[in-house]
């Protein structure tokens, strides 16, 4: 439901009127437990990817080890594929909110620290160096290492630029 509300979000307003003006004559029901999105939402969603030139969606949710999902639109043109509860998405770069979402737990709950050193928790071979042995989460999360995007070949992690002094993007 996050990426139907994004998907809403940065449409421009042209269809976008057209859309809450025609929403409200559809009946909102209900086909599941609260968590599970309403037939509305489910209705509108096809007709809302062509509007966003959005090719396809899948949507899923779990609670209470209940699992939902269902595919919407195409995951492929040559050959021709819908979307379903199979196929694979890449990812990018989600992760990362995801794992900053997951750090953030583990620091409310008083089992990682900001600001002490990775190492501390994770001492690894190939980052067992000055730099790396003074890089944060906090380091991490803003994208503060020093570490370039990208490593050129395997080896040792070293920080281009001192942990926390200047901001570059860290695939």
């Amino acid at each position: 439901m996050a990426g139907s509300g994004l998907l809403l979000s940065t449409a421009g307003p042209r269809w976008a009127w057209s859309l809450q003006a025609d929403s409200g004559r559809l009946p909102r029901a209900r086909f599941g437990p609260d968590w599970l999105p309403d037939a509305h939402l489910l209705e509108w969603l096809p007709r809302l990817l062509e509007l966003a030139e959005v090719p396809g969606l899948a949507l899923g949710g779990v609670h209470d080890g209940q699992v939902w999902t269902q595919g919407f639109g195409r995951a492929s043109l040559s050959p021709l594929a819908v979307v379903s509860s199979d196929t694979v998405f890449e990812a990018v770069s989600l992760g990362k909110p995801l794992c900053a979402y997951a750090a953030l737990q583990l620091i409310d709950a008083g089992l990682l620290d900001l600001d002490r050193p990775v190492f501390a928790y994770v001492p690894s071979p190939e980052a067992d160096n000055p730099l790396m042995r003074r890089v944060t989460t906090r380091h991490i999360l803003s994208h503060t290492t020093g570490l370039p995007n990208w490593r050129e070949r395997p080896g040792p992690l070293v920080p281009e630029s001192e942990p926390g002094t200047r901001f570059t993007y860290s695939g």
